[in-house]
């Protein structure tokens, strides 16, 4: 028997959200909710701030995410990507049937 391949193996119900490292937050929040018309429904708090040296906010619209980080201390990770990277998409986040499974998988 041959093992499926693509989602059907990995159990990928829908993508949930798009991790977004910029240098210019303020860019993105205008772009998001002036000109394409999701919702900020949250965002980082102080204590999480504070610990990695980051700040993030997240956008909705209909079932689409959109989690955007900008470093405000250069050593952070968002910091260390974009000195080597130009803004963009960080990571993909996906829902899956069964974790385990997904890792198995991969």
């Amino acid at each position: 028997m041959q093992t499926p391949t693509g989602s059907a193996a990995l159990g990928i119900r829908r993508l949930e959200s798009i991790v977004f490292f910029v240098n210019d937050a303020s860019r993105s929040h205008h772009f998001y909710t002036e000109l394409v018309d999701f919702a900020q429904t949250g965002r980082s708090s102080l204590v999480l701030e504070s610990a990695t040296g980051e700040r993030s906010a997240v956008y909705e619209a209909g079932a689409v995410g959109v989690v955007v980080t900008e470093p405000f201390r250069p050593e952070s990770r968002s910091g260390r990507y974009l000195a080597r990277h130009p803004d963009g998409i960080y990571a993909l986040v996906f829902e899956v049937e069964d974790v385990a499974q997904t890792f198995a998988v991969l």
